[in-house]
């Protein structure tokens, strides 16, 4: 009896130990987690810029379009460009402030937006790569420095150096913009 009541404490123990490691493991990660959502949130209080580029399907320059997005803590920009040479057909800005970015930063990061996936990082130039669909850009600069530059397609298999979730991403830019399907309702997107 006593040999089966020490294999029940030893097991006991090790329970205790096993569960103990999970827990401690867990709260190491989200505690660098959430270090990493507020580092990257006190950028609302510097005049850093995200920006997302929408680059459309490649066919004539005349239906070739672009939709550029730009977030400060200032302001949200929305440029509508048409053609490959950067002709601006549209441009709306909206008042944005310090608030407003740092909950928009933090929706970013946890989106995966400065996630990047480097074995593509030699394509510094994805045009072309999706010629049936959209190319994403994304940005984050600092003044001259460069916090974030990586982009993605919509086109099955094509390489990418964005990591992070597309969807949500690109969705966090245009609920930016109010009335965003207003302004590119008829672009080639």
């Amino acid at each position: 009896m006593t040999r089966y009541l020490l294999g029940f404490i030893v097991a006991l123990i090790l329970i205790v130990i096993v569960v103990g490691l999970i827990f401690t493991g867990f709260n190491k990660s989200n505690i660098n987690f959430g270090h990493e959502v507020n580092k990257f949130a006190n950028y609302s209080t510097t005049s850093a810029v995200t920006s997302l580029d929408i680059n459309g399907p490649i066919i004539a320059s005349q239906s070739h379009n672009e939709v550029i997005i730009s977030v400060s803590n200032l302001d949200v920009n929305l440029q509508v460009l048409q053609g490959y040479d950067g002709k601006v057909i549209n441009n709306q800005m909206f008042s944005n402030s310090q608030n407003s970015y740092n909950a928009f930063l933090r929706s970013l990061i946890i989106a995966g937006f400065n996630s990047s996936n480097p074995s593509a990082s030699s394509l510094t130039n994805p045009v072309g790569l999706c010629s049936n669909g959209n190319t994403y850009t994304f940005k984050m600069n600092l003044g001259q420095k460069n916090i974030v530059n990586s982009w993605q397609t919509n086109c099955y298999n094509a390489p990418h150096t964005f990591n992070g979730d597309l969807n949500a991403t690109v969705n966090l830019f245009i609920a930016q913009v109010p009335n965003y399907s207003s302004y590119v309702s008829n672009l080639n997107l």
